[in-house]
């Protein structure tokens, strides 16, 4: 019996090994590909982020509501079927990818260029100009983009 424990644990521990080992060949090489070519990069991981984080709202956002119907009593809605928005999904994907990344990748670049080091005051400062210049303007552009990839007029939005 412990000769059994004692070959679980090792494949266990080579199991472990072989995981690490690959994460780190992964980690590697998004780092090599974020200095060869960072704005293809950084563009593909934000639809990737942006797509992915749509798709978690969805079902979060199903779930939650059959537990307020189920609170309800409202049988009919708690057994719906979840209908997956890929539409939306691919809106969220295609604007992280083609707006967002490339507005933060320059917006940064420019910051880091401006205010170079590193110490706590420099970042507060990025920080501060972040949060008053750039957050208030991504931001109603991220929302009126979607609103016209939905298809909604220019003068209702």
């Amino acid at each position: 019996r412990s000769m059994s424990v004692k070959v679980r644990s090792q494949h266990h521990q080579f199991i472990i090994a072989s995981q690490k080992k690959t994460m780190l060949k992964l980690i590697t090489w998004y780092s090599q590909r974020l200095e060869s070519h960072p704005l293809t990069t950084k563009s593909i991981t934000s639809g990737f982020i942006s797509g992915s984080g749509d798709a978690i709202c969805q079902l979060i956002v199903h779930e939650n509501n059959k537990k307020i119907m189920r609170n309800k009593g409202d049988d009919k809605t708690v057994n719906a079927k979840f209908h997956f928005d890929w539409l939306r999904t691919a809106r969220f994907t295609f604007l992280g990818s083609v707006l967002i990344a490339p507005i933060v990748h320059h917006w940064y670049s420019f910051l880091n260029k401006k205010i170079p080091t590193q110490r706590i005051n420099a970042v507060l400062k990025r920080t501060f100009y972040d949060q008053t210049i750039c957050a208030p303007l991504i931001m109603p552009t991220f929302i009126s983009s979607v609103m016209v990839l939905e298809g909604k007029k220019i003068s209702d939005i």
